[in-house]
């Protein structure tokens, strides 16, 4: 059998080292590691996301994230607005 990947939009953001907050504020949160190549995030209500330069965190259709390597982003999304 032959399966297609779903096709659907999310809603993302890519840890680019000075863009800290921005990435703290769309998964709402707490930094506990933070060196500008990599960071760890705290989330709630449990959970974390280990962060390296250049990873994109993405928002699932469960409104969880999920961390996702450049290459892989760029091979599975492209961008639908600016």
């Amino acid at each position: 059998m032959k399966y297609k990947r779903r096709v659907y939009e999310v809603e993302a953001v890519q840890f680019k080292g000075e863009n800290l907050e921005e990435v703290a504020t769309f998964t709402d949160a707490m930094v506990s590691d933070n060196n500008f190549e990599h960071v760890t995030l705290m989330l709630k209500p449990k959970g974390h996301l280990k962060l390296n330069l250049g990873d994109w965190i993405v928002k699932n259709e469960n409104s969880g994230f999920t961390k996702m390597s450049n290459e892989i982003f760029e091979k599975n999304y492209e961008l639908v607005e600016a």
